[in-house]
């Protein structure tokens, strides 16, 4: 559905309102040109710039790609940053780049035209300007963070929490800098203002095309409607109350195998190609321990990590916002338990759980009989990190050669 938009503005130049017949997919009855598409308007660049030497669809398709490739190329490099930010160890800092790198959904995500990875690139940027920024703000990281904030605005609105994180994370970080409301008060004005230049113009032409919709929110089914209207047959998006059910058992009855926190986390991990291709239960396992296990290192041994209270009550905040509204778009519009609705909670799971293994590497590092020799101290502080970093990557081509490659390619 995202493509055909690409593919308009490509032979239009200039954006679609929507409501072109052939963009309207037949069975919903309305085109996602009537959500944020930022992604797909600069997917429709990279075809421009390659149609000037050819025309080969296969090629204008991978063009159109690319948005993705770059965007969770950044996601890894964006790891780098937050980690030598937030972790003791070289090695956990690779590790957390690794973890979101090869994790089986994000690698899945970034090879396809869609808004999640780019949508978890404006949550990883935004997390990193605010650490940035908590060494002063200047006009560079300002404008920093106001491209966070634009990208995410022009993605997904399931991530529009890191938006809310943004505004108070700035005035936080520069009151405490500064001590002064007039300076704070002008630089997220500056910050405001960036955002409204970059954004700005894309909610402008919803209130003068949609009739004062700035989101676009009603847009999906007014156009299913008048599909409708005009005889057409439209499939109605059911929810977990449709049928029948009650919140507590649309996220917890797993007995047809529907249950929304096993789904949601299952696909988070990994499970592609229309939620038909599963990785073999042993891998989900794996990370299930493997989370768990970082996340009780991570309270086990608090003291011996780099993550300030106001980090980790962002972070746990941009997760409980993300995981609700997905629930509640799931119980009471449309039951779609996909975790990649819920993809801007990774920052804050791969920072909390490689924080914990980061933990155990300072503790293990600091006991007394490895202290007196620096090489112990060296294989003791990174041991565990680098053998599970190698095996996130072992489980990654794993699940590439006998699931990813099989089925989709």
């Amino acid at each position: 559905m995202r493509y055909p938009v690409a593919q308009w503005i490509v032979s239009h130049n200039s954006l679609p309102t929507g409501y072109e017949e052939e963009l309207i997919n037949p069975t919903w009855g309305f085109s996602y040109a009537l959500l944020p598409y930022f992604p797909t308007m600069a997917g429709a660049v990279f075809m421009k710039c390659i149609s000037i030497f050819t025309h080969s669809e296969h090629l204008l398709l991978f063009a159109c790609r690319f948005v993705e490739v770059i965007a969770g190329s950044i996601d890894v490099f964006l790891c780098f940053r937050i980690g030598d930010k937030l972790f003791h160890n070289k090695v956990s800092v690779y590790m957390l780049a690794i973890f979101v790198g090869f994790l089986p959904q994000i690698a899945y995500l970034s090879g396809y035209i869609n808004n999640d990875v780019v949508s978890l690139m404006s949550c990883f940027i935004i997390f990193d300007a605010l650490l940035t920024g908590t060494t002063g703000w200047t006009l560079k990281k300002s404008l920093y963070l106001a491209s966070g904030v634009s990208f995410c605005m022009l993605t997904y609105y399931f991530a529009y929490m890191w938006v809310i994180i943004a505004i108070v994370g700035y005035i936080f970080t520069s009151y405490k800098s500064t001590q002064n409301k007039i300076k704070t008060a002008k630089g997220a004005g500056t910050v405001a203002m960036m955002v409204f230049v970059m954004a700005g113009w894309y909610f402008i032409r919803n209130i003068i095309i949609y009739n004062g919709d700035v989101f676009g929110l009603n847009q999906t089914a007014i156009s299913a409607s008048m599909y409708e209207a005009e005889g057409h047959e439209v499939f109605h998006a059911i929810s977990a109350q449709d049928h029948g059910m009650s919140f507590r058992e649309m996220m917890l009855d797993n007995s047809l195998d529907i249950g929304w926190i096993r789904t949601t986390t299952r696909s988070l991990l990994g499970q592609f190609g229309y939620m038909a291709y599963t990785m073999p239960e042993y891998v989900y396992d794996f990370y299930k321990w493997f989370l768990r296990l970082g996340l009780f290192l991570l309270v086990y041994f608090k003291e011996k990590t780099k993550l300030r209270k106001s980090i980790v009550f962002s972070l746990i905040i941009s997760v409980i916002a993300v995981v609700a509204i997905s629930a509640y778009n799931s119980f009471y519009n449309d039951y779609q338990s996909q975790g990649r609705y819920i993809l801007s909670a990774i920052p804050a799971i791969g920072t909390f759980v490689i924080a914990g293994y980061d933990a155990l590497g300072e503790r293990l590092a600091s006991l007394k009989f490895v202290r007196k020799s620096k090489v112990m101290q060296v294989v003791a502080g990174n041991a565990v990190q680098v053998v599970l970093s190698i095996a996130l990557i072992g489980i990654f081509i794993y699940v590439l050669k006998t699931v990813m490659i099989p089925n989709l390619f």
